[in-house]
Parts: structure tokens; C-alpha cells; sequence
């Protein structure tokens, strides 16, 4: 009783692991090195200074909603923080008329509330950055990812419901 198997058209070749995993995984295990979030809070200081100033494009908008939305999940899922939850609502709120604004007018821009806000996100963000891990920064990345793939993306009325 022997069935009729199809041969594989292809040879069989497995993954290679690479040489340097161990190290990799050593290293995303440390907290996040001090030029990495020099980087990323350079990055975020520019981004909030242009806002401020008018003279945003879209990168700089999307540093800050990136920078926000780790905030949102770092102290959602790993500090389990609630006292930090409504300056990072109000702002994804300031972001979300930002982006309105651009959409209407054509340039991005902040109101005074909205740019408090993401001030207070930004120290937040720092307090962030000195407790996680690389693994930890890596899967905030892969969660937002996968957000925007789903198109599952912020609105003040989510916070409503």
C-alpha cells in the first residue's frame, strides 16, 4: 500500500544559523546603549522643535507618533504605569489634530495643549528608554508594524468607547 509520494523539486537546504547569534541575542538582552537613545531622542528633540516652528515634514511627524505610540506601549504592557496614560493620550489627541491640520490647511502645526503634551512625552520617552531592553524596543517596533499593516490606527473616539 504505498501511495504515489511527489519528490521535492528542490534539494533540501536548511537555514544556516548564523555564527554571531549568541552575540545578537547577548546584546538585545542589555539595556539600549547610550548612543542609541541619544539617537532617538535627538531625533525626537528635532522633530518637536521643527513642529513647534512650523517648518515640520512628514518624517518629523512620524518620529513623534512613532515616539508616542512605544510610550503608549511600553507603559501599557511592560511598567504597567497608569499615572503616565493621559499625557500620552492627550498626545496622540495633539498628534491626531496635527495631522488634521495637515490634511485641511496643508502644513503640519500644534496647539499649545498638544505641544505640552508631547513635551511631557518626550521626558516620559527618556525615563522609557533608560529601562528597556533592546528586545523590549524591538517588539514595540513589531506591535506598531503591525498596527499600521492592519490599519488599526489611532482616533480620539477609540478613547471614548
Amino acid at each position: 500500500m504505498s501511495k504515489n509520494l511527489r519528490k521535492r523539486s528542490k534539494a533540501y537546504k536548511p537555514k544556516q544559523l548564523s555564527s554571531n547569534a549568541h552575540f545578537k541575542a547577548l546584546v538585545m538582552a542589555r539595556p539600549l546603549s547610550e548612543t542609541v537613545k541619544a539617537k532617538f531622542l535627538s531625533d525626537v528633540d528635532v522633530s518637536i522643535l521643527a513642529m513647534s516652528r512650523g517648518v515640520t515634514n512628514i518624517d518629523h511627524f512620524h518620529k513623534l507618533a512613532t515616539m508616542v505610540e512605544i510610550c503608549a506601549i511600553m507603559v501599557k504592557g511592560v511598567f504597567h504605569e497608569k499615572s503616565y496614560e493621559p499625557f500620552i493620550i492627550e498626545a496622540k489627541n495633539g498628534l491626531y489634530r496635527s495631522k488634521q491640520r495637515y490634511e485641511k490647511c496643508g502644513a503640519f502645526g500644534l496647539d499649545g495643549l498638544g505641544l505640552k503634551a508631547l513635551k511631557d512625552t518626550i521626558s516620559i520617552f527618556s525615563d522609557v528608554l533608560d529601562n528597556i531592553t533592546g528586545n523590549d524596543l524591538a517588539n514595540a517596533i513589531d506591535i506598531i508594524n503591525k498596527n499600521i499593516q492592519e490599519k488599526n490606527f489611532y482616533t480620539p473616539e477609540m478613547m471614548a468607547a
